[in-house]
């Protein structure tokens, strides 16, 4: 995303960083690398809600990857407990 552009709005804050998509709009480069990529969302999802001071995901969005490879993802969590950020 070129640097004059605002970030994706948020339905609650501002994104902390810019050059994030919304889940749902995350592209692959052909539909085996979506595959990949989706796998890889809900790999990352589920690792996120398995930790204690995560309660639920309230947002996900998609940085950059390569299925398969690597993927880079931010979540906005609903923490458990003070001092946890709720963007990782």
């Amino acid at each position: 995303m070129p640097s004059d552009e605002s970030p994706v709005p948020s339905s609650n804050s501002s994104i902390p960083v810019a050059g994030v998509v919304p889940l749902e709009q995350m592209a692959g480069d052909d539909e085996e690398d979506m595959a990949f990529l989706r796998e890889m969302a809900e790999r990352a999802q589920n690792f996120m809600k398995s930790f204690s001071w995560c309660l639920a995901i309230r947002e996900s969005f998609f940085g950059a990857g390569i299925g398969k490879i690597i993927a880079i993802f931010l979540f906005r969590i609903a923490p458990e407990r003070p001092g946890v950020d709720e963007w990782l």
